[in-house]
């Protein structure tokens, strides 16, 4: 029984030692196929967080006036 992975009370660093444990139970082939499961779960998530980040930052750009 796997139960389903939730990240989102890891923090940005908590993920990126989560994925880097996985990718060292990849390399000494422990269960890989979970292991490069958690990791793409992984990188989803990060890739969600970043596209938050970034769409947050850039609603309060400030407008640039070329003109002057």
């Amino acid at each position: 029984l796997m139960q389903p992975l939730e990240f989102g009370h890891f923090s940005y660093k908590e993920l990126l030692a989560q994925r880097k444990i996985a990718q060292r139970a990849m390399a000494k082939n422990r269960d890989t196929e979970k292991a490069h499961h958690i990791v793409s779960r992984i990188n989803d998530e990060l890739d969600e967080r970043r596209k938050m980040k970034l769409s947050y930052a850039s609603k309060y750009m400030p407008k640039l006036n070329f003109n002057d």
